[in-house]
């Protein structure tokens, strides 16, 4: 039985791109975000850290998932 390598599209690799950027630009526009309410800055420092998370989940499947359906190089 042949096993299927681990492909990502380019249309998968669009969207995984577009996620990263998403959550790039949340993760710096919370990061220049401030309140006088110490709960409220709890709040953002928790959801900016939620955001870096996802970016490195996605960089780290990448490098997993090495194997493009659209690379010429083989």
């Amino acid at each position: 039985m042949k096993t299927i390598p681990n492909i990502i599209t380019d249309k998968d690799y669009m969207f995984l791109e577009e996620l990263f950027y998403k959550n790039y630009y949340l993760y710096k526009l919370l990061e220049e975000k401030e309140s006088n309410s110490k709960d409220i800055n709890d709040l953002l420092i928790r959801v900016r850290n939620m955001h870096e998370d996802h970016m490195f989940f996605i960089i780290q499947s990448l490098k997993k998932e090495n194997t493009f359906a659209g690379d010429d190089d083989e």
